[in-house]
């Protein structure tokens, strides 16, 4: 979110550069010279957001000793864009709040809406407000007013970047897709891929993941050419934010200590805390939990001080997150009161849910299993609102198009050249017009017939795969691993392999459900499908079986009781909604081996699994049964 919005105001500092009217003779050479050093301030993309404050402050000292008001306007727009990218919005929004008048009063055009700009991305850092609907109305007039490309597509991208913080995904790829398209008719080759990164943004947020991280390497590639190494630690950071979405641990922690070191070195103390906050989360995936609350400590303070409440809040929440898994609960019920504090001040959904969500791990947490369950039961409910809220579908409408517009835009030249082919060969084959209409209308019907039967196909495999499936738990239902197992048992028959059929049996289930309720119940069985999708082998495969029993198809293995082992010690590792966490679930298996020569059909060697785990119920449950061959 970072990259584009703040890197963009760069662009519009050029724009009333070389506009600024002048004073008496005297004084204009002195003044040429601080705004020729400031245009050059502007320019040098090597230079990053500290290094040019550290030179606009002295400049900004003689403009106010020579009371040259304009230009000191011009030097506090400036000043304003750096301290926006540092994310230093208190003293920015102080400096907007004292400078936008006197901008309206001379009516100095350009400083006017690269303050409003810069206004934006501020009240968007506070939280969603009736301000922040204002000021979007505002600029999209100016926009549809203005006649200059450059500042058209910049407003254009600040806008979609407001409409990305809330979550307004469609309209957000409307503005992008404008940007982009004005840029590229401006050959502007870095803004180009400064949108493009924004647009890597969204469809993170619609989870396809592989896309996005194509296009922030694309990005990556033009920021390392131009050495332009400030929007390339942020890109770098925004790269390993998607592979840490996407559950890719691994390749997220290099990226973002890649990232944390690129912004240490340019001395970029909030890039540092967006690496730090970052690799918090790759820490508590690993457990590690000390190292990831001090991170989450210390970003916590650096996002309280620079007024970003968003970025604070999930600081605060990963904090409590931690503390919970230390065991300090007293100091995560005083973070709570604190993300409810916060809350009020953000006042979106979103974040509402993610409130949620964290109460009802500390109730676990305290034993309190009622309040627990009140609240993931509102989470859920807040998640599905803003779910459809979102409208997802609309905004899969608008990136497809934005796609198809990528690819026409590359391939620009080439379908000019087949327009003028296309036109030679109509003027020398008029007379042939006709039969070209009947092919094409010929090619038009077996398209559509196609496409209907390509629906069709699509639909029925949709159906089959839910007739193969269990809705609960999202694993195959009895019917469907019967069917593998089928395969699996004439295979052996045929080529003499080894196959084992295995029955788990959940210990006590009907006491789970009677005590905690079905819906813990249900968790429970969501757990164990999800227990086993992570521990067995590709070749293994389950299935629910019936109520509480699941049926195991296993080929040419010899290692049952560290698969027994490793999924009894899976499922209670997994923390399960409404159950507590000091309980441990139990199972029995029983299994059987197929006997070859012997075994005539899957129904007996079933029979022979099922057997043995009634044997290993009666030895006291939790036990694991194998038929001795």
């Amino acid at each position: 979110m970072k990259l584009i919005r703040l890197s963009a105001f760069r662009i519009f500092v050029l724009l009333f550069i070389f506009g600024l009217p002048t004073f008496s003779q005297a004084q204009i050479q002195t003044q040429m010279e601080i705004d020729k050093r400031i245009d050059s301030l502007v320019q040098d993309i090597t230079l990053t957001p500290k290094e040019i404050l550290t030179e606009l402050d002295p400049l900004i000292d003689v403009i106010k000793q020579k009371q040259w008001p304009i230009t000191l306007i011009k030097a506090m727009s400036l000043k304003v864009q750096q301290l926006s990218i540092l994310e230093h919005f208190n003293e920015a929004n102080d400096l907007i709040n004292e400078f936008l008048p006197k901008a309206k009063k001379l009516n100095l055009k350009d400083e006017i809406l690269s303050f409003e700009l810069g206004s934006l991305v501020i009240e968007d850092a506070k939280g969603f407000s009736k301000k922040v609907i204002e000021m979007r109305e505002i600029l999209l007039n100016k926009a549809e007013a203005e006649t200059d490309k450059s500042i058209v597509a910049l407003i254009y991208v600040d806008l979609g970047g407001s409409e990305i913080l809330s979550r307004n995904y469609t309209l957000a790829l409307q503005y992008l897709k404008k940007a982009y398209q004005l840029y590229l008719s401006l050959d502007d080759k870095v803004n180009t891929s400064l949108v493009l990164t924004e647009i890597a943004g969204v469809y993170v947020s619609l989870e396809d993941y592989e896309r996005a991280k194509g296009f922030y390497r694309e990005a990556l590639n033009i920021f390392k050419e131009t050495k332009k190494q400030f929007a390339e630690s942020i890109a770098l950071h925004n790269l390993g934010r998607t592979y840490l979405f996407n559950s890719e641990y691994k390749e997220a922690k290099e990226i973002f200590e890649e990232s944390l070191a690129l912004s240490t070195l340019l001395d970029d103390k909030i890039g540092v805390t967006w690496a730090q906050f970052s690799l918090a989360r790759v820490l508590f995936h690993e457990q590690k939990w000390q190292e990831a609350l001090n991170y989450y400590k210390g970003t916590a303070e650096v996002f309280a001080e620079s007024g970003d409440k968003h970025m604070y809040f999930d600081s605060l929440l990963g904090v409590m997150k931690t503390q919970i898994k230390l065991k300090n609960i007293d100091e995560a019920t005083d973070v709570l009161k604190q993300l409810e504090t916060l809350l009020a001040d953000i006042n979106q959904a979103t974040y509402n849910a993610l409130f949620l969500g964290g109460a009802a791990q500390l109730a676990y947490a305290k034993g309190d299993y009622l309040t627990a369950y009140q609240n993931e039961k509102k989470y859920r409910e807040q998640k599905d609102l803003i779910h459809k809220i979102e409208t997802k579908q609309n905004s899969h409408k608008y990136r497809v198009q934005f796609e198809s517009e990528l690819k026409e835009n590359e391939n620009k030249v080439l379908l000019k050249e087949n327009e003028l082919n296309n036109l030679k060969i109509a003027q020398q084959q008029q007379q042939k017009k006709y039969g070209y209409l009947i092919i094409a209308f010929t090619i038009v019907v077996i398209f559509i017939f196609a496409f209907m039967l390509f629906k069709l196909n699509q639909h029925r495999n949709r159906f089959k795969e839910m007739a193969l499936k269990d809705h609960l738990t999202n694993s195959p239902n009895r019917r469907a691993i019967l069917q593998y197992a089928n395969e699996r048992f004439k295979e052996a028959k045929c080529n003499h392999v080894d196959l084992s059929i295995g029955i788990i049996d959940l210990d006590f289930f009907k006491k789970v459900n009677d005590t905690y309720g079905h819906d813990v119940g249900d968790e429970v069985l969501r757990s164990f499908a999800a227990a086993c999708r992570t521990i067995m082998r590709k070749e293994d495969k389950f299935g629910r079986y019936g109520g509480e029993e699941w049926l195991f198809v296993l080929p040419d293995t010899n290692n049952i009781k560290l698969i027994f082992e490793r999924l009894h010690q899976e499922l209670n590792n997994r923390p399960i909604m409404g159950f507590p966490p000091e309980q441990y679930i139990t199972f029995s298996m029983g299994v059987a081996g197929f006997k070859h020569g012997e075994d005539t059909s899957l129904h007996a060697l079933i029979m022979r699994a099922d057997t043995c785990l009634y044997k290993a119920k009666d030895a006291g449950r939790n036990k694991l049964e194998i038929e001795h061959v």
